[in-house]
């Protein structure tokens, strides 16, 4: 009896480790998601003011 408690407490463990580890890689891939998405930004408003400095040099 005491063996399978330690058995079902080590499975609730492992369980919690699961759900936090699965926690932090959806935050680290909402943070990957939100940086792909500021470069995305970033490089069309590069190409914005570029074709804004092309037309001024024309």
């Amino acid at each position: 009896m005491l063996e399978l408690e330690k058995s079902r407490t080590d499975e609730i463990k492992q369980s919690i480790m699961l759900n936090e580890i699965t926690r932090s890689v959806k935050g680290l891939t909402d943070f990957y998601n939100g940086l792909q998405k500021n470069v995305h930004t970033r490089r069309e408003n590069i190409e914005e003011v570029t074709k804004e400095i092309n037309q001024i040099l024309e």
